[in-house]
């Protein structure tokens, strides 16, 4: 743009209008977000035990908010105190587990490669929990 005003192709009024549009576009697309983007569901707040990094981060609160967000899938589970009990103990196992406790061969059949972009130059890398 300082090039642009340096040659003499636009003006500072054009420069004015132009960074006014930038600033209704980031406010309108964050009016768009908080309004329609789930930011307190609670699968998204709770399920972060699934991050094996992340586990030791949680509780078995996390757990129980979870399978309460999705009560008709769970709900024999959730109104049973042994499944309770034991579900629990393996919580505990899963947050007590090391990275040296699952297999080399696990780790490689896991790693999902994303790309974040259209020509593919950015990816993010994660390892697929359902597998460990």
């Amino acid at each position: 743009m300082r090039s642009l005003l340096d040659e003499g192709d636009i003006n500072l009024p054009s420069i004015d209008t132009f960074y006014d549009g930038v600033r209704e576009f980031y406010s309108t697309a964050f009016e768009y977000c908080t309004k329609w983007l789930l930011l307190n569901n609670t699968l998204l707040k709770n399920g972060v035990f699934v991050d094996f990094k992340k586990r030791n981060q949680c509780s078995m609160d996390n757990v129980e908010e979870v399978l309460s967000a999705l009560e008709h899938i769970h709900s024999d589970l959730i109104n049973d105190p042994r499944a309770m009990d034991i579900l629990e103990e393996e919580f505990l196992a899963y947050q007590a587990m090391a990275e040296t406790d699952i297999p080399e061969h696990i780790w490689k059949e896991s790693v999902f490669t994303e790309k974040t972009n259209v020509d593919g130059c950015e990816t993010l890398t994660y390892h697929r929990m359902d597998m460990i």
